[in-house]
């Protein structure tokens, strides 16, 4: 996923999700001579999850 596509989800500006991805607060990897950044779905959902749960969200 791009940045932009990240943000969709996750409803923050994508300079946001860049700048958390630099960070590493979110996971994520660099690709391409431009060092663009991606994350993967899989990985995003995983994230999410896990955070819901650190605040006693469950599942439903």
């Amino acid at each position: 996923m791009t940045p932009a596509e990240v943000a969709a989800v996750l409803r923050v500006e994508a300079q946001t999700v860049v700048k958390w991805l630099g960070e590493s607060h979110l996971p994520g990897f660099q690709v391409g001579p431009k060092r663009s950044w991606r994350a993967f779905r899989s990985e995003l959902w995983q994230y999410m999850q896990a955070d819901r749960n650190q605040w006693g969200v469950t599942s439903e």
